[in-house]
């Protein structure tokens, strides 16, 4: 009989069809947690010391597409609407995008975006939620909506901590851009990434300013200098990357 004291590490997934990693990972308090998708229709969190089990969320009858987590609250995208939570509970509909929900990202503590694709267009739409005890226990409401570069599918998005209401988005055919969701404009279009490497599929900052990785379909992994526009180091790593991360305690370290 296996030993649970003994048990190393605990699996919270697994790799069984073509459906897109489902998952966000978030501090509250100075401790880490995740938000997994079970399923089709239901959420777990679970703290990352240990991946000990925290809370659920409900059976939604629709498949979830997208989640994002953020201090108390946890985002879920269904269909073309946000489903909001805090924690595990459900609080409301904080709105829905003209098409179905295909990507949650948060620019820092305040502002949730979700990316909607219909009729070849990709809308990213904000919701803010504003200062106080009242504030912070309400729904977010809406705080801009726009639609991005025409042709962007499938897109990433990416919020470098140090970018203050700016976001870099990554596409299906292998643009990346950056925008500002507050002008809801955009600022510049990078040149330094060749479009030959395929889709971008994941975007994420290193921890050293304005530097970023960026994960190409073709296995392609680039750093890239997101202020000048520069593409610092290059790796193959043989095969299409669904996610990257950075180790920043210690020496540094990307997986």
């Amino acid at each position: 009989m296996e030993s649970r004291t003994l048990r190393s590490h605990r699996c919270i997934g697994a790799v069984a069809d073509a459906a897109a990693p489902c998952a966000s990972f978030y501090e509250l308090g100075g401790v880490g947690f995740v938000a997994a998708r079970v399923g089709r229709d239901a959420f777990q969190i679970l703290k990352l010391d240990g991946l000990a089990f925290q809370c659920a969320g409900p059976r939604l009858g629709e498949p979830i597409a997208a989640i994002a987590g953020v201090g108390e609250w946890t985002y879920v995208g269904v269909g073309a609407e946000v489903f909001c939570f805090e924690r595990a509970a459900f609080k409301g509909v904080c709105g829905a995008a003209a098409g179905r929900v295909t990507r949650l990202s948060t620019v820092g503590d305040a502002l949730l975006l979700a990316c909607g694709e219909a009729d070849e267009t990709t809308e990213v739409i904000g919701w803010a939620r504003g200062a106080g005890a009242a504030a912070r226990r309400a729904l977010p409401k809406e705080a801009c909506r726009f639609e991005l570069t025409p042709g962007f599918d499938d897109v990433v998005v990416c919020h470098p901590p140090t970018y203050v209401n700016k976001i870099l988005a990554g596409s299906g055919d292998g643009r990346l851009e950056l925008w500002n969701v507050k002008r809801q404009a955009r600022i510049h279009a990078y040149a330094s990434l060749s479009k030959k490497c395929g889709a971008v599929l994941a975007v994420e900052p290193s921890g050293a300013l304005d530097v970023v990785a960026v994960a190409r379909a073709s296995g392609a992994v680039a750093l890239v200098d997101a202020r000048k526009d520069v593409q610092l180091f290059a790796l193959d790593h043989g095969a299409a990357a669904a996610a990257l991360c950075f180790c920043r305690g210690g020496e540094p370290r990307g997986a």
